[in-house]
C-alpha cells in the first residue's frame, strides 16, 4: 500500500500554515476522523497591501470591533515566514485568493479563526 508523504516548507510560519491548511485535514481524513472545512467568515480589511495576483496567500491577523459593519482585520505587520510571533500574536488567517491583485482598506476578506484549524 502507498504511504502518504507530506513535504513542508522550511520557514517556520510557512510550515505552520501549510500544516494547518493542507496536512492536518489530510491526516484527519486518513484516520477516519471528521475533516470538515475550517469556518470562514467575512471581515473588513483595516489595512492596504500591494500584491501581485496569481497565488493564494494566508496572512496572519487580529480582529477588532469598531462597532460599525462588524469586525475589522489588522494584518500582522512583521509578517515574514520566519517570524513565529506573527502566529502567536494573531487570531487567525486572512485567505487572499489568487485573483486578488491588491487589498484596500474597507475591502471584504475571508477570515479563518485559528480555533477552526485545531489551535
Amino acid at each position: 500500500t502507498p504511504t502518504p508523504f507530506f513535504g513542508l516548507p522550511g520557514n517556520p510560519v510557512a510550515k505552520i500554515v501549510t500544516f494547518l491548511i493542507i496536512v492536518r485535514p489530510a491526516l484527519l481524513r486518513l484516520t477516519g476522523a471528521d475533516a470538515a472545512p475550517p469556518r470562514r467568515f467575512p471581515v473588513t480589511a483595516d489595512f492596504h497591501l500591494a500584491r501581485k495576483a496569481g497565488k493564494r496567500e494566508f496572512l496572519r491577523c487580529t480582529l477588532h470591533d469598531t462597532g460599525e459593519r462588524g469586525p475589522r482585520a489588522r494584518r500582522f505587520e512583521r509578517g515574514g515566514s520566519g517570524v513565529l510571533s506573527s502566529v502567536a500574536d494573531s487570531e487567525g488567517l486572512l485567505e487572499i485568493g489568487e485573483d486578488v491583485a491588491g487589498i484596500e482598506t474597507g475591502q471584504l476578506l475571508r477570515f479563518i479563526p485559528f480555533s477552526s484549524l485545531g489551535l
